[in-house]
């Protein structure tokens, strides 16, 4: 290898890079490692096989640099064992040798080794297959560093999605349960339950239905309240509704007479209050069928009246 000054004029971080050198040659080894010393890296030596594995185990350098004719266990079979070992099988391997021929080249490939420089060699292309392969070890060690950050990143994210989705589940479940429970209570409920909009119906129970003879909650949803009631009633009834949804005052409990599909004529006990559905005014009706107890009633007063 001829002898130069080091050129080493790059943007690159020398000093925190390591260079293991295995020559059986005493005078390659020396001027290998003294011209990378010069360099800014730190060099580590070796004049065999068994001492480099040992080295490269240790030591764990970036790059080794190592001669195929060694003594001993040799070039390839160094390099074969070093990428059998976990620790050392990522470590760039470049075979230096005086051997032109191709089939040593692809040997030294096929053994996991990524470049080969052919001596003599002068001291600027050493330095430059060095410093290619290092950036090249650097970039797919960062590459694999963001790619871990990102995984962890993305495995963190999945997380907090993970436990979001399960929240939104467990809510949503509460609120299945919830809404069962009083879809049970409204439908169950002794009483016909509406739900009245500027004047007109919204919601009703099945009690409702029963209440007026109607088969369908369509046959009532859209229509104005005071179509349930007497003639009679219906003037009354709209006033209630539109001072209670005005928030003005208005009886909370009052009787009305009603009217059934058939125009059969029933009483009604009459429980309303203001309400917000749906994020707009509204008033709930609890409609209380008295008809059979009015009838009681009668026939209670006409027996009084009988026996005076």
């Amino acid at each position: 290898m001829r002898s130069l000054e080091p050129v080493c004029t790059e943007d690159f971080d020398y000093h925190n890079h390591t260079i293991l050198v295995v020559d059986s040659s005493t005078d390659n080894l020396y001027v290998s490692v003294s011209y990378l010393a010069e360099c800014g890296f730190q060099v580590l030596s070796a004049k065999n096989g068994e001492n480099a594995f040992s080295l490269a185990n240790t030591e764990q350098p970036d790059l080794i640099l190592i001669d195929v004719m060694l003594s001993g266990m040799d070039g390839f079979e160094t390099c074969e064992r070093l990428k059998a070992e976990p620790m050392t099988r990522n470590i760039p391997v470049i075979f230096m040798t005086g051997l032109a021929e191709t089939d040593s080249k692809l040997k030294g490939f096929s053994l996991g080794a990524v470049d080969y420089l052919t001596k003599p060699f002068a001291q600027e292309e050493l330095l430059a297959r060095v410093t290619t392969h290092l950036k090249l070890k650097d970039l797919a060690e960062n590459l694999e560093k963001k790619v871990r950050d990102q995984t962890q990143e993305l495995v963190l994210a999945n997380k907090k999605l993970e436990h979001k989705i399960s929240e939104a589940n467990r809510i949503a479940s509460a609120l299945r349960e919830s809404e069962q429970r009083y879809k049970a209570v409204i439908e169950n409920s002794n009483d016909g339950i509406v739900i009245i909009e500027a004047g007109k119906i919204v919601f009703l129970n099945e009690k409702v239905l029963h209440m007026f003879e109607y088969e369908h909650p369509e046959s009532l949803l859209g229509r104005p309240v005071e179509d349930l009631f007497h003639p009679r009633e219906k003037d009354r009834i709209r006033q209630y509704n539109r001072r209670r949804e005005t928030g003005r005052p208005v009886p909370e409990q009052y009787e009305a007479r009603g009217v059934t599909q058939s125009g059969h004529r029933i009483y009604i006990g009459v429980s309303a209050t203001r309400i917000t559905f749906q994020d707009r005014v509204a008033v709930l009706g609890f409609l209380k069928d008295l008809t059979r107890h009015k009838r009681l009633e009668g026939q209670l007063q006409q027996a009084q009246k009988m026996e005076a």
